[in-house]
């Protein structure tokens, strides 16, 4: 919006880095391209295999986007007035790989919960990661759920994704809920909440996911009458390792022959426990050397007036960022 002002605004679509470059006048000359980066990422830190989460409470989140298989899918039978049982194996139409195990099944469990186990899981939710035994689980709405006569469960595979709906779920501390879980050949795991009715009782469950151990996981939410709506999309992904973020921190602008100082203080990892290695290389203005390139703040000494262009590549140890450069003007006012 506005992009012949100072400041134009964007609304972010999806998940990834966005670069806009700018050029102003004062009616006579142009100035030098410059860029800014903007990066949008998912909404919680991995865990430990790789998985993120996000929902559509984020501009760059899921777009919720209800698939009604009512009228297509395969009814499960059997599920409705119980609280607890394990209920398949059911297909998913391609191998899905879940914490680095391939799954061609998956079970509904009555709990709020799809698994890649036969074991029946307790109503009483948990927080994740918890190795208690009840593992390797998505749970959508782990609670105590007991579906009465107007409830219905369906299923169908698609080429590339299996729906598992959820309609008309009677919570077993009141209300109804309408939900489902989309299971992608990708590895990507959607749940979707329709709607809720006015009494459902929405203080007790935990939304996540969970390893075969139970000694990984990502809780979305447990015991938040404040997360849960209607429309809701949550998304789990993983994906290749993100490469860290080169900073090179802002131009400046100097009216004599001082030491200059370089800034990559701002570089960042997603993972807090890596470690940042650096980089700077000189790509254009009068050669210098530059106190200590590897270090995080190197210096130099100009000789002369002029403008000096720097680059800087950081290193998480396993991948490389993109170069981000800093300009660096030295200009004679007297």
């Amino acid at each position: 919006t506005n992009p012949n002002t100072a400041t134009p605004g964007f609304t972010v679509s999806e998940i990834g880095v966005y670069v806009f470059s700018l050029v102003v006048s004062d009616g006579s000359i142009s100035s030098e391209v410059d860029t800014v980066s903007v990066t949008c990422t998912y909404g919680s830190t991995p865990d430990a295999y790789g998985y993120s989460w996000i929902d559509n409470s984020i501009p760059c989140g899921p777009r919720y986007n209800w698939i009604d298989i009512q009228s297509t899918g395969t009814q499960v039978t059997g599920i409705n007035y119980r609280y607890d049982g394990s209920y398949g194996p059911f297909p998913l139409g391609f191998n899905f790989n879940f914490y680095g195990n391939s799954y061609e099944n998956f079970y509904i469990q009555a709990s709020g919960l799809i698994t890649f186990t036969s074991k029946t899981i307790s109503f009483n939710n948990r927080n994740i990661p918890e190795a208690d035994g009840y593992d390797n689980l998505i749970a959508w709405f782990w609670t105590l759920l007991f579906p009465q006569g107007n409830a219905k469960l369906y299923y169908q595979n698609f080429t590339g994704y299996t729906v598992i709906q959820f309609v008309n779920y009677d919570i077993g501390y009141g209300g109804i809920v309408n939900a489902e879980v989309i299971l992608y050949e990708s590895g990507k795991i959607v749940i979707q909440y329709q709607d809720f009715s006015d009494d459902a009782y929405l203080s007790q469950y935990t939304i996540g996911i969970e390893n075969s151990s139970g000694t990984t996981g990502l809780e979305v939410a447990y015991n938040d009458i404040n997360y849960i709506h209607d429309e809701l999309a949550v998304e789990f992904v993983i994906g290749p390792p993100y490469e860290p973020t080169a900073n090179a921190g802002e131009d400046q602008y100097l009216d004599s022959l001082a030491l200059v100082t370089l800034d990559g203080t701002g570089s960042a990892d997603r993972d807090p426990e890596d470690v940042l290695t650096y980089q700077w290389t000189q790509i254009d203005g009068p050669e210098v050397t530059l106190s200590d390139p590897a270090s995080a703040q190197p210096s130099f000494m100009p000789a002369e007036y002029g403008v000096y262009l720097f680059q800087l590549t950081v290193s998480d140890g396993t991948l490389s960022s993109q170069p981000d450069e800093v300009e660096i003007v030295i200009s004679d006012t007297n």
